[in-house]
């Protein structure tokens, strides 16, 4: 017999959805899950994550790139790109695809996730 869970409000839904969902998830994901909780408005944090993340996948693109001595225009024609698309992945501009970050995250030896956290220097 299943038994439905029932709500006092949408809000008290949400939070126990995203807390649900969260067991299954990276702490990147979490985060997402956490700022759509706490702020309630899911457009309005989209859009200032999405500038962070890629501020973050562009700062740890750059850090590999330069750790491997390579240019920009070197990284561009192993992806297939030009180097202006790998300057505007760097300066968070634009965010790569999917399977262009999983490319990018091969030839540098690193995991995916690798490209999306945050590094803080000491």
């Amino acid at each position: 017999m299943l038994h439905r869970k029932t709500f006092a409000s949408k809000s008290d839904a949400k939070v126990f959805l995203c807390n649900k969902f969260a067991k299954f998830t990276s702490p990147f994901m979490k985060q997402i899950l956490k700022g759509i909780v706490e702020n309630g408005r899911k457009d309005l944090f989209m859009k200032e994550q999405t500038n962070l993340w890629n501020k973050i996948v562009g700062e740890n693109i750059r850090k590999l790139r330069e750790e491997n001595n390579e240019t920009q225009a070197m990284l561009g024609e192993f992806l297939g790109y030009g180097a202006t698309t790998v300057a505007n992945y760097e300066s968070g501009y634009r965010l790569p695809d999917l399977v262009t970050a999983y490319v990018i995250a091969k030839h540098y030896h690193v995991l995916l996730d690798e490209l999306m956290e945050e590094h803080h220097e000491s």
